[in-house]
């Protein structure tokens, strides 16, 4: 049987990278000791393996979280930096894909995030929501597609929740190139999907710029 680009989505990790570990770690000792629970995605993997994986060539893009975009934390106005006025943070801990060649010649892909937020010092229970950026490019040529999806999720003060995103994208076949790339992070562009409109983005602003470049 040829080998399968298929992806179990229903696994993705959440564990936090070591990178992030000093980021959080004034907050978790507040939060840890709230009751986690799963943020509802937009959508869910299906169990079953879907017979699309064994149809096309054996590519799948490697999806990638973009530089400076696995962290999101926000605070009051004025407020920007001080870990002890931070009122959420969110953090992307596992993105993985799955390819799904069409009869049409067409590639979708399948692509799954997921990751934690947390409440900090100064939050409040509340609705939050992260805007999450998924993109498909053609490495230095093209975007196929860059779009942002809420991250939405209800939290206690003290507490955190684990959220697990998956979402389709149908781009044109990569035919014998090997040049595709997926990019995941939040994008400070779109801080605006915040509900509230009361809290201020975070001291550095990352965007999705020039998405078509590497991170090199």
């Amino acid at each position: 049987m040829r080998k399968t680009n298929s992806v179990l989505l229903s696994g993705l990790k959440v564990a936090v990278p070591a990178a992030m570990a000093m980021s959080l770690a004034g907050c978790m000792g507040m939060g840890s000791g709230g009751t986690g629970t799963a943020a509802t995605p937009t959508k869910t993997a299906d169990k079953q393996v879907d017979p699309r994986t064994y149809l096309g060539p054996d590519y799948c893009p490697a999806v990638q979280i973009r530089e400076g975009t696995q962290i999101l934390q926000r605070f009051p106005t004025g407020k920007q930096g001080d870990p002890n006025s931070l009122v959420w943070q969110a953090s992307i801990g596992d993105a993985v894909r799955e390819c799904l060649y069409n009869p049409d010649g067409t590639l979708t892909l399948r692509i799954g995030v997921s990751g934690r937020i947390i409440s900090g010092p100064k939050g409040t229970p509340g609705h939050v929501s992260a805007p999450l950026r998924v993109a498909v490019v053609k490495y230095q040529e093209k975007v196929f597609a860059s779009n942002i999806y809420p991250v939405a999720a209800d939290l206690a003060a003290g507490g955190n929740t684990v959220f697990r995103e998956v979402h389709e994208v149908t781009v044109p076949s990569p035919g014998d190139a090997r040049d595709y790339l997926i990019y995941v992070g939040f994008d400070e562009s779109s801080h605006g999907l915040d509900p509230t409109g009361k809290i201020a983005k975070s001291t550095k602003a990352v965007t999705f710029s020039d998405v078509t470049r590497g991170n090199d």
